[in-house]
């Protein structure tokens, strides 16, 4: 049966408005002459106040009839073609293609122009999975740094109603602070964290300091995890409390985003994946449980409580609710992970399978039907995610997860483990 779920109220988090852009992709009838004005849209300025005046530059205009597009795959023949041309100045733009749900046979390209260079090649854009209520269908995000701009094609069956969104963020101090603070922490730090356990939680304490039979205080390790606070979430943008489940097994993601940036702008990036997940797809909240970068840091993603069974918006439906969700930042079908990043996604994993009873090799299920308890974004959906080159790596990730929550946690309780790590 579906575990029952408990609502309970929302925490407080420090915000930062963001920079967003919207271009709506004209329908028009399919005998008509293909939509292919590829014109930088007319725009306006508005100053806006959310905490801090931001500009806010919304585009938008109707497109004209033109040629097809050259550069184009041979798929895209015979189809409806829409376009659109949108310029961004953020220092990171997340762009998204969204269409109602009820659209079929829908494919995006994309392709950017960075400021003096030559337009990069058509880039197939996948459609992002997660089925948290979601209020339209819609790609993965595309990543932008700085300056550029970006145009996509969407070509379908019949006139589809289609948006271009650019939700843009600038690269702060405090981000490069933050950015600086994790560099000093090596793949391998972890805090200690104290907490009274009694003879009843734990009867040994295995890697931790303390008596936990006699009863006295312990320290547990647990990794660091970046609050939603570093990366400045935006809780003004949740919809409705956090649901809570139960964690019974991990599904690891990638954001098929861009691999090429820096540690300052991560929390940009996080505020842009936010940003699309609620203003683009209708989700609560950003999908994943926990984001891990390519440096090795790992940050909170979704709000509701680390050490809780969050429900998140990653999976397919009841999947959510039985599922952790991790996700490596960046496009690993076309990238190794690095070593820093599986290391750190291992000791989270670990940690989060000893806070909620979860063996490393046991089975578990989901919509889709059974799961491993670390398993793929692929096991449950027809996607590429988590990429090839991080599910190359499932059987040493399970193995390390392993290795980790037996050197940490193998005679300390999960209630242990939890008391320690709030």
């Amino acid at each position: 049966m579906p575990e029952k779920f408990v609502s309970r109220s929302l925490r407080t988090a420090v915000t930062l408005p963001l920079v967003s852009a919207a271009l709506v992709l004209p329908s028009t009838s399919a005998a008509a002459a293909p939509a292919t004005s590829l014109a930088p849209a007319a725009g306006s300025q508005t100053s806006v106040s959310a905490g801090a005046a931001t500009a806010v530059r919304t585009a938008g205009a109707a497109l004209k009839s033109a040629a097809r597009p050259s550069g184009l795959p041979a798929s895209a023949k015979g189809r409806f073609v829409s376009t659109s041309r949108l310029a961004v100045s953020a220092d990171v733009s997340m762009l998204g293609v969204t269409w109602p749900t009820t659209a079929k046979r829908v494919s995006v390209f994309v392709r950017t122009t960075q400021a003096g260079q030559k337009a990069s090649a058509w880039k197939a854009v996948g459609q992002e999975q997660g089925t948290e209520a979601a209020k339209t269908a819609g790609t993965e995000p595309t990543m932008v740094l700085g300056k550029a701009t970006v145009e996509a094609v969407v070509l379908s069956d019949a006139p589809v109603a289609a948006s271009l969104r650019s939700y843009g963020s600038q690269v702060t101090g405090t981000d490069a602070a933050v950015a600086s603070a994790a560099a000093k922490a090596t793949a391998d730090s972890v805090s200690m964290r104290a907490a009274s356990v009694t003879s009843a939680n734990a009867t040994s304490a295995t890697g931790v300091s303390g008596d936990a039979v006699s009863g006295k205080a312990v320290s547990i390790y647990r990794p660091t995890i970046r609050s939603r606070a570093a990366w400045r979430a935006n809780q003004g943008l949740v919809r409705e409390p956090y649901r809570y489940g139960v964690v019974t097994g991990v599904m690891i993601h990638h954001t098929a985003t861009s691999n090429s940036y820096t540690r300052s702008q991560v929390p940009a990036i996080l505020r842009g994946i936010q940003a699309y997940h609620v203003n683009g797809r209708g989700w609560n909240d950003i999908a994943y449980n926990v984001l891990v970068d390519k440096y090795g840091v790992a940050w909170e993603g979704r709000g509701g409580g680390l050490t809780n069974a969050v429900v998140g918006g990653h999976g397919m439906g009841i999947t959510n609710a039985r599922v952790f969700g991790l996700s490596f930042i960046g496009n690993y079908d076309v990238k190794k992970p690095s070593s820093a990043m599986l290391d750190t996604a291992e000791r989270v994993i670990a940690w989060k399978f000893a806070m909620h009873s979860v063996s490393v090799y046991g089975r578990t299920w989901g919509s889709s039907g059974a799961l491993n308890n670390i398993s793929g974004h692929r096991n449950e959906k027809s996607t590429s995610c988590p990429g090839r080159y991080v599910y190359a790596k499932m059987s040493t990730i399970r193995a390390k997860v392993a290795t980790y929550k037996q050197r940490y946690y193998s005679n300390v309780s999960a209630a242990a483990v939890r008391a320690a790590s709030r």
